[in-house]
C-alpha cells in the first residue's frame, strides 16, 4: 500500500490516480492516515464480498447529507444566505 501526505497527493493526483488499480493508497494529513484511494473495480469488490458494513457506513452518510441539502433548501426558501 502506498503512503503519501495529502499536498503530494493534491499535486500529483493523476499520478496516483494511474497506482490505484495496483494497489491502494492512504493519504495522511498531519501525519495521520486520513482517507484511502482505491479503483472502483476494488471498491465494488469490497461492497459485494460480504461489505454490509460499508454499506451501512455509505447509507448512513448519503441520509445525514440528505438531510443537510433539505435544511439548506429550507433556509433558501426563507431567503436566508447560508455561509
Amino acid at each position: 500500500m502506498i503512503s503519501v501526505n495529502a499536498t503530494d497527493f493534491k499535486n500529483k493526483l493523476g499520478q496516483y490516480l494511474q497506482k490505484i488499480y495496483a494497489e491502494p493508497i492512504v493519504i495522511n494529513k498531519m501525519g495521520q492516515p486520513t482517507a484511502v484511494l482505491l479503483s472502483y473495480a476494488e471498491y465494488e469488490r469490497l461492497i459485494n464480498q460480504g461489505g454490509s458494513g460499508i454499506k451501512t457506513v455509505l447509507s448512513e452518510k448519503e441520509q445525514a447529507l440528505e438531510s443537510i441539502r433539505q435544511a439548506f433548501k429550507g433556509v433558501r426558501a426563507r431567503g436566508v444566505e447560508a455561509s
